[in-house]
């Protein structure tokens, strides 16, 4: 009996030992497991934070774009304002010398005229 007590005595230990080893591959599958699980929502949180970052990028993007072309119209338009003040200048400065011609001509033209028909005239003796 005694010997029989101590095989059931090892059977015994040998069942608490493949109960500690169930256990323990249990809790490392639990392990695994709780593991798989932090792994796949972290993949869920990146993926959540990079389409919230690529929006946020997107939309700095779009509001810099915009700012560019607004820089870019207000530059043209004063390239244009001062081309065309520049062409206006010109043009004024153009006429103010067609008409200092015209004035030139017109002052020297008739007195050169007007003299020659005096001297032709004191030629032929009537003044």
């Amino acid at each position: 009996m005694i010997y029989l007590g101590y095989a059931v005595n090892g059977i015994e230990e040998k069942d608490n030992i493949n109960y500690d080893r169930h256990d323990q591959i249990e809790s490392q599958f639990l392990n695994v497991s709780n593991n798989y699980d932090r792994v796949r929502n972290l993949k869920h949180e990146i993926q959540q934070n990079e389409e919230k970052v690529v929006q946020s990028i997107e939309e700095e993007i779009k509001t810099k774009e915009h700012t560019i072309k607004t820089i870019s119209g207000i530059l043209d338009a004063i390239q244009e304002s001062t081309r065309s003040g520049t062409f206006t200048q010109q043009r004024q400065q153009l006429r103010k010398m067609k008409i200092t011609n015209i004035n030139r001509l017109n002052n020297q033209g008739p007195k050169l005229a007007v003299r020659h028909k005096k001297i032709a005239l004191r030629q032929l003796g009537t003044t």
